[in-house]
C-alpha cells in the first residue's frame, strides 16, 4: 500500500518571541494518519501549533501540503489549505447555542440565504445523531463540559472542509468515557479521509 504524504514540513525554523520555537524541525504526517507529537510547551509544541495555523511564519524552512510548497501566511489561508487548528475556547462562541455555532456557517457563507432557527436546530440533530453525539442542539456552549465543547469543535472542522485538523490538547483533560467518545469520532473521521495531528504536553 503506497502512502499519501499529506503534510511535510522541512528545515522548519521560527523563533517564537514568548520564548519557545523551532530550529530545523521536520515533520511527515501521511493522509488518514493520527499523528502524536509530545512535548513541553516551551520545547517547541505551541510554536509547532502556530505555523500550521497561521499564525507565524516560519523564518527558515518550507511548508509542503500533498508535495506541493505553500506558504501560510494567516489563519484565513490556513483553513483554505485545509489546516484547521482546535486550541481550547478559540473556534466556538459561549453565548451562541449547539446549532447556532455548527449549522450558521453555512448562513454565513451565503448571507442571501434566511436563517430559520427551526430548521438549523433539526439539521443539527441530525448532524449529531449520525456522528453519535448526544448534545442538545439547543444548549448554550457555556452549558457544556470542556470535552463535549472539544468533540463539537472536531465536527465544526469537518464542516468547514478540513485535510488535516491540528487538535491541541495541551492544556486539556479528557479521560472515561468523554476520551473513548472522542477517540471513537476521530476513528470514524479519519475513515472518511480526514488526518488528524494531535499535540500534547508531557
Amino acid at each position: 500500500m503506497i502512502m499519501e504524504e499529506l503534510l511535510r514540513i522541512e528545515n522548519g525554523t521560527w523563533k517564537d518571541p514568548e520564548g519557545s520555537g523551532l530550529e530545523h524541525y521536520y515533520l511527515q504526517v501521511f493522509r488518514g494518519e493520527i499523528f502524536y507529537v509530545q512535548g513541553l510547551q516551551e520545547n517547541g509544541i505551541m510554536a509547532l501549533r502556530k505555523v500550521l495555523g497561521g499564525e507565524a511564519v516560519p523564518e527558515e524552512g518550507q511548508v509542503y501540503l500533498r508535495e506541493k510548497p505553500v506558504e501560510v501566511i494567516d489563519p484565513d489561508t490556513a483553513r483554505q489549505h485545509g489546516l484547521y487548528v482546535i486550541s481550547a475556547g478559540k473556534n466556538m462562541v459561549d453565548d451562541l447555542t449547539v446549532t447556532d455555532n455548527l449549522v450558521a456557517l453555512r448562513y454565513l457563507r451565503n448571507p442571501l440565504v434566511r436563517y430559520r432557527y427551526k430548521e438549523a436546530a433539526q439539521i443539527t440533530r441530525s448532524y449529531l445523531k449520525e456522528n453519535r453525539l448526544q448534545i442538545d442542539p439547543s444548549a448554550y456552549l457555556w452549558e457544556l463540559s470542556g470535552a463535549q465543547q472539544l468533540k463539537l469543535s472536531v465536527l465544526k472542522a469537518k464542516l468547514h472542509n478540513a485535510g488535516l485538523i491540528i487538535l491541541d490538547l495541551t492544556g486539556s483533560s479528557v479521560h472515561g468515557k468523554d476520551a473513548k467518545e472522542l477517540g471513537d469520532l476521530l476513528l470514524r473521521m479519519r475513515a472518511e479521509g480526514i488526518t488528524f495531528l494531535i499535540l500534547t504536553e508531557f
